[in-house]
Formats: structure tokens, sequence, C-alpha cells
């Protein structure tokens, strides 16, 4: 049962100091997740889905990834209905590994989706991007 909503501006990406989520969601209710989940992994006082080190070479690889979709927005950007673009998913939050994707959501003016649909589509293979 969900006490309270932890927002990203409370976390560090991946990784939840243990203090902090006692403070936040009370000693006998992370002492309870942590019995029934002993597969979280925790060190150094944090819970996370892996150490530190790893949460840094996923943020970096974030980070490439943005710059690698900055470049392919530029191949759409002639499109003059095409609104607003961005990044979605695991890499906007800092947590992509090389495996991953990159989401994209674009908002486009009414009537436009399927055209933009096309042009992204032929933009991008044009650059060799292709969807795995």
């Amino acid at each position: 049962m969900l006490k309270r909503l932890v927002v990203l501006s409370e976390c560090h990406h991946d990784i939840l100091p243990v203090a902090t989520a006692e403070k936040l969601l009370g000693r006998s209710t992370v002492s309870s997740f942590m019995s029934q989940y002993p597969a979280v992994p925790r060190s150094d006082g944090f819970l996370g889905t892996g150490s530190r080190d790893a949460a840094r070479r996923r943020r970096a690889v974030s980070k490439r990834k943005i710059e690698t979709a900055r470049a392919y927005m530029k191949s759409i950007s002639f499109i003059p209905w095409l609104l607003f673009a961005c990044v979605t998913g695991s890499v906007c939050h800092g947590n992509a590994s090389e495996d991953d994707d990159i989401d994209v959501f674009l908002v486009v003016q009414d009537r436009r989706v399927w055209l933009t649909r096309l042009l992204e589509q032929i933009a991008f293979r044009l650059r060799g991007v292709r969807r795995r």
C-alpha cells in the first residue's frame, strides 16, 4: 500500500537512502519491504537497482543518448507543423543502459500525425537510424 508518493527530487535517480525511506515511509514499512524483497540491492545505506557506479554509468549512457537524440531531432526540425519534441523513458530519467532505445514524444498540429510519422521515418532512415 502506497502511503506517500516519493518524487524524483527526493530520490537520486535509482537510489534512495535507507534513512530517507524510513523518514518518508516509516521504519516498520521499510523493514517490512526489505524482508519481503531481499533481492533489492542495498549498500552503504542505500536501496536501489544496483551500485552507485552502475547508476553513474547509466547516467553517462543517458547523457550520450540525449546528445544523439538532439542530433536526430535536427533532422526532423524542418517539419513546419511539429510543435514539440522530447525524449522520454529511461533516457530522460538518466537510467538508460547501452541496449535501451531512445523514446521520443512528438506533438504535431491536428491532422498531421501520419504525415509526420512518414517524414520522421524517412529522415531517420536517411541518417541510418532504424527501430530494433
